[in-house]
């Protein structure tokens, strides 16, 4: 049977002072009236029944998470004890699938905060990603043709294409570049050959078990483990006894990037991990200045700004490339170049023991 799990334990420090340790980015209504969460979830509902899609989530996010997504069975959501990436996040999902459906689980794996549009094209790939998945013991994910040469996301090379179905092409994967400089974005953009990588896979849920098992010995044994405590008393404290063993390592780094197995579906929609402020300048509406403005604002030679306030007033003069958030109790202000070290500037407040702000 087709599941899918939807990744939801990331901080969204990046979105700070919108993002909190108590509502992260995924709970946050960046683009539209509902949370990204909400709508990542309605995507899936489009297509599954909510008894087979799950969420990953941190233990303090649960409570939330089943409030926000009431349709789905609150056993489908799922706790962490503390982030470890995705590696171990889709190997807890993949040992809970594998023993809900023994018989031959097909999981989709999906973060819980990004921008699709529309919903349709992402129904039409995940479909084909599915039948390639389950009729092989590829490991499937879904590539983005860029359009510009970013140096936030991650690419995927393609390599020699192995199929077709419905007119969505599927090629082997010959090459991962994590976040590459600017001019070599520009060279892969102008090969035609690389595609982001949107952090969207499609797998058995049995091949990549033996992936993990082949690729990343420890973590393995750390979910074998798990797995035998699966269904009774001890099953919470041995996931948070493991998981505080595992080190902090992405799927990809940990196996993809490893496998020879990985092949690409090239995704026909938009897409964009909203990772910072300004990744909002991709899809949201800009005034005659070109600033994005949510809540009030008034400005004098203000531009290219994003400026957000709620019911607070924003009053600007002779400033331009900003991103200014006002909360209730904190004020961000930092240059659009500079918007994605609002990560260090959490670990900055943590360190400098201003806790009750993050």
């Amino acid at each position: 049977m087709l599941h899918a799990v939807i990744m939801a334990g990331g901080s969204g420090t990046r979105f700070w002072p919108c993002s909190r340790r108590y509502a992260p980015k995924q709970f946050l209504s960046l683009i539209g009236k509902k949370p990204l969460l909400g709508e990542t979830a309605d995507h899936l509902g489009a297509f599954l029944p909510p008894e087979r899609i799950f969420v990953i989530t941190g233990e303090n996010h649960v409570a939330r998470s089943r409030e926000l997504l009431h349709d789905l069975p609150p056993t489908n959501i799922v706790p962490e004890p503390m982030g470890r990436d995705t590696a171990a996040c889709l190997g807890l999902a993949a040992i809970k699938l594998e023993r809900l459906d023994p018989s031959g689980a097909t999981m989709i794996a999906l973060p819980a905060d990004h921008f699709i549009r529309p919903k349709q094209k992402l129904l039409q790939v995940l479909r084909v990603a599915a039948e390639v998945a389950s009729r092989s013991d590829n490991m499937v994910l879904l590539g983005i043709r860029p359009h510009r040469p970013a140096v936030e996301f991650g690419y995927i090379k393609r390599g020699k294409k192995s199929d077709e179905l419905r007119g969505i092409h599927v090629f082997n994967v010959a090459q991962f570049k994590e976040k590459p400089a600017h001019d070599e974005a520009k060279k892969m953009l102008s090969s035609g050959d690389w595609l982001w990588n949107s952090g969207i896979f499609v797998w058995n849920v049995s091949v990549l078990i033996a992936a993990i098992s082949k690729h990343a010995p420890a973590l393995y044994e750390a979910l074998v483990r798990i797995r035998e405590s699966l269904g009774t008393l001890e099953e919470w404290q041995t996931i948070k006894t493991e998981y505080a063993k595992l080190p902090r390592i992405s799927i990809d780094y940990a196996v993809l990037e490893k496998a020879d197995n990985v092949v690409a579906v090239e995704a026909p929609f938009e897409w964009n991990d909203v990772g910072t402020w300004n990744s909002l300048a991709d899809f949201l509406s800009k005034n005659k200045d070109g600033n994005i403005v949510l809540g009030k604002h008034c400005g004098l030679d203000t531009s290219s700004c994003i400026i957000s306030g709620d019911e607070h007033l924003i009053a600007t003069v002779g400033v331009s490339d900003l991103v200014i958030i006002h909360t209730k109790d904190a004020t961000l202000v930092a240059s659009r170049k500079q918007a994605a070290d609002t990560r260090k500037l959490v670990e900055k407040l943590e360190s400098e023991g201003f806790e009750e702000f993050l």
